[in-house]
Protein backbone atom coordinates (compact mmCIF):
# COMPACT_ATOMS: atom_id res chain seq x y z
CA UNK A 1 0.00 0.00 0.00
CA UNK A 2 1.22 3.13 -0.76
CA UNK A 3 -0.53 6.47 1.05
CA UNK A 4 -0.04 9.54 0.99
CA UNK A 5 -1.49 11.81 4.39
CA UNK A 6 -2.70 15.32 3.94
CA UNK A 7 -0.73 17.53 4.99
CA UNK A 8 -3.00 19.52 8.16
CA UNK A 9 -4.70 17.16 10.61
CA UNK A 10 -7.51 15.52 10.33
CA UNK A 11 -9.87 17.63 12.73
CA UNK A 12 -8.49 20.76 10.28
CA UNK A 13 -9.92 19.49 7.24
CA UNK A 14 -12.53 17.46 7.36
CA UNK A 15 -14.76 15.71 9.58
CA UNK A 16 -13.10 12.40 9.07
CA UNK A 17 -9.12 11.44 9.27
CA UNK A 18 -7.55 11.44 6.52
CA UNK A 19 -7.08 7.81 5.82
CA UNK A 20 -10.49 6.60 6.51
CA UNK A 21 -10.59 4.74 2.80
CA UNK A 22 -7.29 3.14 3.72
CA UNK A 23 -8.92 1.86 7.22
CA UNK A 24 -11.89 0.73 5.45
CA UNK A 25 -10.03 -1.43 2.97
CA UNK A 26 -8.07 -2.82 6.12
CA UNK A 27 -11.35 -3.45 7.62
CA UNK A 28 -12.09 -6.01 5.20
CA UNK A 29 -8.92 -8.00 4.93
CA UNK A 30 -9.36 -10.27 7.63
CA UNK A 31 -7.30 -12.91 6.30
CA UNK A 32 -4.37 -10.67 5.37
CA UNK A 33 -0.93 -12.64 5.41
CA UNK A 34 1.35 -9.63 4.24
CA UNK A 35 1.33 -5.93 4.60
CA UNK A 36 3.24 -2.74 3.41
CA UNK A 37 2.86 0.72 4.08
CA UNK A 38 4.72 3.28 2.64
CA UNK A 39 3.51 6.70 3.54
CA UNK A 40 5.44 8.81 1.31
CA UNK A 41 4.20 12.12 2.74
CA UNK A 42 6.65 12.17 6.17
CA UNK A 43 3.53 13.04 8.25
CA UNK A 44 4.01 11.91 12.23
CA UNK A 45 0.78 13.01 13.21
CA UNK A 46 -1.30 10.99 10.44
CA UNK A 47 1.15 7.93 10.59
CA UNK A 48 1.20 7.89 14.63
CA UNK A 49 -2.56 7.80 14.32
CA UNK A 50 -2.87 5.16 12.31
CA UNK A 51 -0.69 2.94 13.74
CA UNK A 52 -2.11 3.79 17.19
CA UNK A 53 -5.28 2.56 15.54
CA UNK A 54 -4.09 -0.91 13.71
CA UNK A 55 -2.51 -1.74 17.29
CA UNK A 56 -5.98 -1.16 18.95
CA UNK A 57 -8.49 -3.99 20.75
CA UNK A 58 -10.53 -5.47 17.71
CA UNK A 59 -12.94 -6.57 20.31
CA UNK A 60 -13.96 -3.31 21.39
CA UNK A 61 -17.00 -1.35 21.87
CA UNK A 62 -17.63 1.45 19.13
CA UNK A 63 -18.58 4.45 20.65
CA UNK A 64 -22.18 5.15 19.53
CA UNK A 65 -22.29 5.89 16.02
CA UNK A 66 -18.39 7.07 15.46
CA UNK A 67 -15.74 5.18 15.77
CA UNK A 68 -13.35 4.07 18.89
CA UNK A 69 -11.44 7.22 18.02
CA UNK A 70 -14.63 9.67 17.97
CA UNK A 71 -14.63 9.86 14.76
CA UNK A 72 -18.26 9.90 12.53
CA UNK A 73 -17.73 7.29 10.08
CA UNK A 74 -14.66 5.75 11.14
CA UNK A 75 -14.57 2.07 11.03
CA UNK A 76 -13.95 0.69 14.64
CA UNK A 77 -12.79 -1.36 15.90
CA UNK A 78 -9.49 -2.02 14.01
CA UNK A 79 -8.62 -5.77 12.33
CA UNK A 80 -7.42 -8.48 14.57
CA UNK A 81 -4.63 -9.14 11.85
CA UNK A 82 -4.09 -12.36 13.78
CA UNK A 83 -2.67 -14.19 10.74
CA UNK A 84 -0.33 -11.34 9.65
CA UNK A 85 3.19 -13.10 9.00
CA UNK A 86 4.71 -10.19 7.50
CA UNK A 87 4.76 -6.25 8.02
CA UNK A 88 6.74 -4.07 6.02
CA UNK A 89 6.90 -0.38 7.12
CA UNK A 90 8.73 2.33 4.85
CA UNK A 91 8.63 6.42 4.30
CA UNK A 92 7.32 7.58 6.94
CA UNK A 93 7.96 9.12 10.30
CA UNK A 94 6.80 7.47 13.71
CA UNK A 95 7.72 7.75 17.49
CA UNK A 96 9.11 5.08 19.22
CA UNK A 97 5.69 4.04 21.09
CA UNK A 98 3.39 3.29 18.56
CA UNK A 99 5.88 1.26 16.33
CA UNK A 100 6.33 -0.91 19.34
CA UNK A 101 2.66 -0.78 20.21
CA UNK A 102 1.77 -2.70 16.73
CA UNK A 103 4.25 -5.01 16.80
CA UNK A 104 3.62 -6.32 20.74
CA UNK A 105 -0.62 -6.76 18.63
CA UNK A 106 0.80 -8.67 16.35
CA UNK A 107 3.66 -10.85 17.76
CA UNK A 108 2.07 -14.13 17.69
CA UNK A 109 1.72 -14.46 14.10
CA UNK A 110 4.55 -12.05 12.79
CA UNK A 111 7.64 -13.77 11.62
CA UNK A 112 8.96 -11.07 8.97
CA UNK A 113 9.70 -7.67 9.94
CA UNK A 114 10.90 -5.00 7.33
CA UNK A 115 11.72 -1.16 8.14
CA UNK A 116 13.08 0.85 5.44
CA UNK A 117 13.68 4.87 5.42
CA UNK A 118 11.78 4.58 8.66
CA UNK A 119 12.22 8.20 10.49
CA UNK A 120 12.03 8.04 14.47
CA UNK A 121 11.02 11.07 15.80
CA UNK A 122 10.74 12.40 19.88
CA UNK A 123 10.45 15.88 20.93
CA UNK A 124 12.73 18.23 22.42
CA UNK A 125 13.49 17.18 25.62
CA UNK A 126 12.29 20.34 27.99
CA UNK A 127 14.77 22.61 28.66
CA UNK A 128 17.10 21.52 25.97
CA UNK A 129 18.88 24.15 23.57
CA UNK A 130 17.19 23.42 20.21
CA UNK A 131 20.47 24.54 17.98
CA UNK A 132 21.86 21.78 19.89
CA UNK A 133 20.16 19.26 21.73
CA UNK A 134 20.86 15.98 23.34
CA UNK A 135 22.82 13.54 20.87
CA UNK A 136 20.43 10.16 21.87
CA UNK A 137 20.02 7.65 19.77
CA UNK A 138 16.47 7.14 19.31
CA UNK A 139 16.99 3.31 17.55
CA UNK A 140 18.38 1.96 20.70
CA UNK A 141 15.54 2.42 22.61
CA UNK A 142 13.33 1.04 19.57
CA UNK A 143 15.67 -1.98 19.27
CA UNK A 144 15.92 -2.80 23.96
CA UNK A 145 12.03 -2.95 23.41
CA UNK A 146 11.26 -4.59 20.28
CA UNK A 147 13.64 -7.64 21.84
CA UNK A 148 11.45 -7.42 25.07
CA UNK A 149 8.22 -8.06 23.21
CA UNK A 150 6.72 -11.20 24.60
CA UNK A 151 6.01 -14.12 22.33
CA UNK A 152 7.57 -12.46 19.07
CA UNK A 153 9.33 -15.36 17.13
CA UNK A 154 10.76 -13.38 14.42
CA UNK A 155 12.45 -15.73 11.05
CA UNK A 156 13.23 -12.51 9.09
CA UNK A 157 14.15 -9.02 9.97
CA UNK A 158 15.77 -6.30 7.93
CA UNK A 159 16.37 -2.67 8.65
CA UNK A 160 18.06 0.00 6.39
CA UNK A 161 18.06 3.50 5.22
CA UNK A 162 17.03 4.21 8.99
CA UNK A 163 17.03 8.24 10.18
CA UNK A 164 15.77 9.90 13.98
CA UNK A 165 15.10 13.57 14.53
CA UNK A 166 13.58 15.72 16.99
CA UNK A 167 10.28 17.19 16.08
CA UNK A 168 10.78 20.21 13.26
CA UNK A 169 14.43 19.75 13.70
CA UNK A 170 16.87 18.27 10.61
CA UNK A 171 16.95 14.70 10.55
CA UNK A 172 19.93 12.47 11.09
CA UNK A 173 20.93 9.31 9.00
CA UNK A 174 21.22 6.16 10.80
CA UNK A 175 23.67 3.20 9.71
CA UNK A 176 25.29 0.48 11.04
CA UNK A 177 29.35 0.49 11.79
CA UNK A 178 31.07 -1.64 9.38
CA UNK A 179 27.88 -2.95 7.61
CA UNK A 180 26.75 0.31 5.78
CA UNK A 181 23.07 1.93 5.81
CA UNK A 182 21.26 -1.84 6.10
CA UNK A 183 21.32 -4.79 8.22
CA UNK A 184 19.47 -7.96 7.80
CA UNK A 185 18.88 -11.28 9.05
CA UNK A 186 17.01 -14.68 8.70
CA UNK A 187 16.96 -17.49 11.14
CA UNK A 188 15.67 -18.81 14.43
CA UNK A 189 17.96 -16.35 16.44
CA UNK A 190 16.67 -13.16 15.93
CA UNK A 191 17.40 -11.59 19.49
CA UNK A 192 20.79 -12.64 18.59
CA UNK A 193 21.01 -10.50 15.69
CA UNK A 194 19.38 -7.83 17.58
CA UNK A 195 22.03 -7.93 20.15
CA UNK A 196 24.99 -7.88 17.98
CA UNK A 197 23.66 -4.80 15.63
CA UNK A 198 22.41 -2.97 18.23
CA UNK A 199 25.79 -1.33 19.36
CA UNK A 200 26.50 -0.89 15.86
CA UNK A 201 24.09 1.54 15.63
CA UNK A 202 26.09 5.31 14.50
CA UNK A 203 25.25 8.71 13.82
CA UNK A 204 27.83 11.32 12.17
CA UNK A 205 26.67 14.04 14.27
CA UNK A 206 27.02 17.49 12.48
Amino acid sequence: LGWRAQSAPWTQVAATAPDTMLRQFLCQCTNLKDLRINECHDSPTAMTDLLTWLAGDPNATPNGSKGGDGRAGMPAPPPALDKLEDLSLGWMSVPVAPLIKILRKLAPSLRGLELWKMTLVMPLPPGSDPSDPLRVMFWTDFMNQLRQISGLDLRHIKLGALKQAYLHRPEHHVSFKNRGAEAQYTGRHWKDFVDEVTPLLDIKWP
